[in-house]
């Protein structure tokens, strides 16, 4: 095989998905959404510069005011097979962000679910068949793959309100900062769609 066609192939000539997507979101110039199943992207979500949305093994859903930065990656890299004790479907259903989930920079999506106002540290990653649950936070230096395994269950994953750091270290979010973090989000969210030229035209099949 000549070098030539070993190159990935740019943007333009990977295949373009059907979209629904909601008519405030933002997408950059040169973000990449690609696959054959549906990517969902809601309300006020931002799509940075050089992010990858990809369905080319599984739906994706990005929920309401969800940022991917630069780099990051959500979507499944191989078909997945549901793991023992989970359900047949998980095996097909695609990745879930819900809402307002940050997933920072260079940060890889490959979960059944991350849960609403979780964050995901740049670099981290976490894994297929995985879930994160809401208002969590993964460190990339404390615990780089987040992944089922025979300590945990796949059902559990990362439990609400949790911070994960170490060596698989974890410890419970102090309750009562989920409205200061919430302000700060949508404040962010608010200047990234000042900021950020939308190119969501380019890749409308549905406009809700």
């Amino acid at each position: 095989m000549s070098s030539a066609s070993s190159k990935p192939r740019p943007p333009s000539q990977l295949p373009k998905p059907p979209t629904s997507l909601s008519s405030t979101c933002v997408i950059a110039e040169t973000a990449v959404l690609t696959g054959t199943y549906l990517i969902t992207i809601s309300a006020d979500a931002v799509i940075h510069h050089r992010a990858r949305i990809n369905s080319a093994h599984g739906p994706v859903s990005v929920g309401q005011g969800c940022i991917i930065s630069e780099k990051a990656v959500v979507g499944l890299s191989s078909p997945n097979v549901a793991a023992p004790g989970t359900d047949a479907g998980a095996a097909s259903a695609g990745v879930v962000l819900e809402n307002d989930v940050v997933v920072e920079p260079a940060a890889a999506v490959e979960g059944r679910r991350v849960g609403e106002g979780s964050t995901l540290e740049a670099g981290s990653k976490v894994c297929a068949d995985a879930v994160v649950g809401k208002v969590s936070f993964v460190s990339f230096f404390a615990f780089h793959n987040v992944a089922p395994s025979a300590a945990w269950t796949h059902a559990r994953g990362v439990q609400d309100f949790t911070i994960v750091f170490g060596h698989n270290q974890r410890r419970r979010e102090r309750p009562g900062l989920e409205r200061h973090r919430k302000m700060t989000h949508d404040m962010e969210v608010e200047t990234l769609n000042m900021l950020i030229p939308n190119h969501l035209a380019r890749w409308q099949s549905e406009v809700r």
